[in-house]
């Protein structure tokens, strides 16, 4: 997950599972948090759009696919306009 974080809470954190008799971490992306086993809370950024993606489960094709009907429809306006450029199959 792309998130950016200070030098400074990546070396808290590491200290942090390094004292811990558990490895777990919790990252909660919904309100942007970090929980570690000893109960420490840090925040982080990530930009909004990853954000919705990861929370709808998209990927790159996904999105594509969001815009299938436009691309049939320029698909359909090349082929009218450029029939050159569609293979004869």
């Amino acid at each position: 997950m792309p998130i950016k974080l200070d030098r400074s809470i990546v070396q808290a954190i590491w200290k942090a599972l390094a004292s811990a008799n558990s490895s777990e971490v919790e990252v909660d992306l919904e309100s942007q948090t970090i929980h570690l086993p000893d109960g420490s809370t840090y925040g982080f950024e990530i930009d909004p759009f990853r954000k919705q993606c990861l929370l709808e489960g998209l990927d790159d094709i996904d999105l594509t696919l969001n815009h299938q009907e436009s691309i049939e429809q320029h698909e359909l306006i090349e082929e009218t306009n450029y029939p050159w450029t569609r293979s004869i199959n």
